[in-house]
């Protein structure tokens, strides 16, 4: 039978202590202040957006400019536990530690660097759950500073949030078991990677275009309509479901029981910004030029739903494979136009309506040629969302039994 204490930050088991952050960390450390490159160069550079809860997500990486050597202090090392200091309110806070994902790479003035004394922390791999449990995660949202897209976590502040602490052995336990957990994420991870990869291979060999293949400006095979709805809530407007800039960002397909977000629009916008099966949606502006020309493909009619003015919609005119319809939009081709066609600097690029329609795409004439090429890439995107399904889940069951070890209503020893 555990015996449990009442404390600031709620029960824990007798034998355990709570602690200031800022009395069991050795050290803290800002990275440099580097110009960056979304190019190749010899530095990769972490940022606050490569920074997930626990863990570091490279599906982004950007480069120390080149001509720029960073310093050695600013290097991570395995086990490094790392701080986002700035971020959007909701995200600023994140803490994760470095599995040297990388061969080498650099940390920006945005993440901070944590370290621990030996005395009160056995292993940093329990020290960054702890940062990623519920608790924590409130406290660090309760000393945020700012405003919803620009806020702070400032070191005075953080040095006084309040951290459980079980024996040393029992960290070191603890971190072992959620460490397997991580192993098994992981594996999953680089499935998913591997997958990602052969269908990018694909694409590049099924997409490229034969000398028989048609070759149109888009304009000329498909109608493309803008003007769509704000983020708003009118009561004398009807409501409706918002496909928004997100839907089309986080994936591929989309379905009706996807979207969440719901805003109200005039009669006229109903109908005119209506979303059908087939339709295409195209982002026609970003942050970085790479993003640019993103689409995705409604899989269903979607009745009380009406997209954001933020993307454009695009329906063929031609008698084309729906799903090739979207591949052919996703060519490294097309995806080059946009990037070079886009205007813009610094913090938004954007291509408009008309450059859009003036892109050039290429598909084969026969239809059952489309279909297969189609058939061969979804079939791919259905093996690869089946493996991110999986790995959710696994997620999900961390997060639960980071709930029972951090709390300890699970004990090990």
């Amino acid at each position: 039978m555990v015996d449990y204490k009442q404390t600031d930050i709620g029960c824990i088991p007798k034998d355990w202590d709570v602690k200031k952050l800022g009395s069991i960390l050795q050290s803290t450390q800002l990275g440099g202040n580097y110009p960056n490159t979304e190019s190749i160069t010899k530095y990769p550079l972490i940022k606050m957006g490569n920074l997930a809860r626990g863990y570091i997500d490279l599906s982004k990486i950007e480069y120390v400019s080149n001509g720029i050597i960073p310093t050695y202090r600013d290097k991570l090392s395995y086990g490094n536990v790392i701080f986002n200091t700035r971020n959007t309110l909701d995200l600023v806070g994140k803490v994760s530690i470095w599995r040297d994902e990388l061969q080498s790479a650099y940390f920006n003035s945005n993440i901070m660097r944590l370290k621990f004394k030996k005395q009160f922390v056995s292993s940093d791999f329990f020290i960054n759950n702890i940062f990623n449990s519920k608790n924590l995660i409130s406290q660090l949202r309760n000393i945020a500073t700012g405003t919803t897209s620009v806020a702070a976590i400032y070191t005075r502040d953080l040095i006084n949030i309040q951290i459980p602490l079980p024996p040393l052995k029992e960290q070191k336990a603890i971190a072992e078991v959620l460490s397997d957990t991580d192993a098994l994420i992981t594996t999953l991870e680089k499935r998913i990677a591997k997958k990602r990869n052969i269908k990018q291979g694909a694409m590049q060999k099924l997409l490229t275009p034969q000398d028989d293949w048609e070759v149109k400006k888009l304009g000329e095979i498909a109608e493309i309509t803008s003007a769509g709805v704000d983020k708003k809530i009118n009561p004398n407007e009807t409501q409706v479901a918002l496909l928004n800039y997100m839907d089309v960002y986080k994936r591929d397909y989309i379905f009706r029981n996807e979207l969440n977000h719901n805003v109200t629009a005039p009669f006229s916008k109903k109908i005119n910004c209506n979303v059908k099966k087939s339709d295409i949606f195209l982002l026609p502006s970003s942050e970085t030029r790479t993003d640019i020309g993103t689409c995705a493909i409604s899989m269903e009619d979607m009745d009380g739903v009406v997209y954001s003015y933020h993307i454009f919609r695009l329906r063929y005119l031609i008698d084309i494979d729906e799903l090739f319809g979207m591949f052919m939009l996703k060519t490294q081709s097309f995806l080059n136009q946009s990037e070079m066609l886009c205007e813009g600097s610094g913090k938004r690029y954007v291509v408009s309506m008309n450059k859009f329609r003036s892109m050039e795409v290429y598909y084969p004439k026969l239809k059952t040629e489309q279909t297969r090429i189609a058939t061969i890439l979804s079939d791919m995107d259905s093996e690869i969302d089946l493996l991110e399904k999986k790995l959710s889940k696994t997620k999900e069951l961390k997060q639960g039994l980071m709930q029972q070890l951090l709390t300890g209503k699970i004990r090990l020893v």
